[in-house]
């Protein structure tokens, strides 16, 4: 016999939640990966996906046809009391004080990055980004921070068909240079962008780890080049270092 809650729910939105909680550990997914995960036929499946999409609770990956958690479930997770926001924000805020520039934390999404968070340099001669931005990981110090602490099969899936779009003459241009790249940033523990997204932009990064070292998030400070070289560049390699290791702290429970 069936229980009071049981008949309450309605079958279709327990599907929907079903899929959105398969996602848990997981990037990507495919269709029958899905239908597998919640117990559902490949075409109730599809469909649910499909309309989950349309809401933008899901989104597709186009290079590989995979779904993955779609940015309206983080523009609503905005408003839970308890988020990354709150928790990460006067973090940003200590950090944007003691360096003077720009500060942005990020999210891996798919082959790029989407900024969730911002605080604008004080100076008249600053870097002009929004929240909700996306960006191609490769030409940005969030992106390969990110993406150099990945699985192998995540590295190997993004560099597959590496044609990137060339937005200046120091943005990287082929696999093989993007890896050692990479390889760099893992070694040092931070991430450069030189120029590579906008001639006159420096930027560095460092990834928030996650108990199992894989980072979903990173906290960069960028600035015109000029102000982001000699010491000033190590003061700001330490205090994002620091603050870097302050957050992972203060978010290691929902990551």
């Amino acid at each position: 016999m069936e229980t009071a809650e049981k008949k309450s729910k309605i079958q279709a939105v327990s599907r929907a939640i079903d899929i959105l909680r398969c996602f848990e550990g997981k990037r990507e997914l495919g269709i029958t990966e899905i239908s597998k995960a919640v117990g559902l036929h490949k075409s109730t499946a599809a469909g649910l996906v499909s309309t989950l999409c349309a809401e933008r609770l899901l989104e597709q990956d186009p290079s590989n046809g995979k779904y993955r958690l779609g940015l309206e479930l983080f523009r609503l997770g905005k408003n839970v009391h308890t988020d990354l926001h709150e928790l990460c924000h006067p973090h940003l805020l200590d950090l944007s004080e003691a360096v003077g520039e720009t500060v942005n934390m990020a999210m891996l999404d798919g082959d790029g990055i989407v900024y969730i968070d911002k605080i604008d340099s004080p100076r008249s001669m600053r870097i002009v980004s929004r929240i909700g931005q996306r960006i191609p990981f490769y030409c940005t110090a969030n992106g390969k921070a990110l993406v150099a602490r990945q699985p192998a099969e995540v590295i190997d899936r993004l560099l597959a068909d590496f044609s990137p779009r060339i937005y200046t003459e120091k943005t990287i241009k082929t696999a093989d240079e993007m890896r050692k790249v990479l390889a760099k940033s893992l070694k040092d523990g931070y991430a450069c962008d030189d120029e590579e997204y906008e001639t006159g932009l420096i930027c560095y990064s460092v990834p928030i780890l996650k108990k199992d070292g894989v980072p979903d998030i990173a906290i960069s400070v960028s600035g015109p080049a000029g102000r982001m070289q000699g010491e000033f560049r190590g003061h700001v390699l330490d205090s994002l270092k620091a603050t870097a290791e302050k957050i992972s702290a203060a978010v290691r429970d929902y990551l």
